[in-house]
C-alpha cells in the first residue's frame, strides 16, 4: 500500500513541468515489491523524484508512506 501527498505528483521541475500521476504510477509498476524493503520502495520513489526536480525548490510537501504486509 502506498499512500501519498499531491506534493509526490505536483513536484515541479526547473521547466515547470509536474512529475505528474503517470510518471509516478510507472515507477511504481516497475519496482519489485516482492524483493523491496519498503525503504528501499521510498528511496526509489524519492531519488526520482528528486532527479526530475532537480534542485528546485518545491511549494508543497513531498509525503509517502509505504505499508508492506509479508
Amino acid at each position: 500500500l502506498i499512500l501519498y501527498t499531491d506534493g509526490v505528483s505536483e513536484a515541479v521541475n526547473t521547466n515547470n513541468e509536474f512529475y505528474g500521476i503517470d510518471r509516478f504510477l510507472n515507477l511504481i509498476k516497475n519496482i519489485d515489491a516482492k524483493t523491496n524493503s519498503a525503504k528501499e520502495i521510498i528511496n526509489l520513489i524519492i531519488n526520482d523524484i528528486e532527479t526530475f526536480f532537480n534542485g528546485k525548490i518545491q511549494n508543497d510537501d513531498i509525503t509517502i508512506v509505504i505499508v508492506k504486509v509479508k
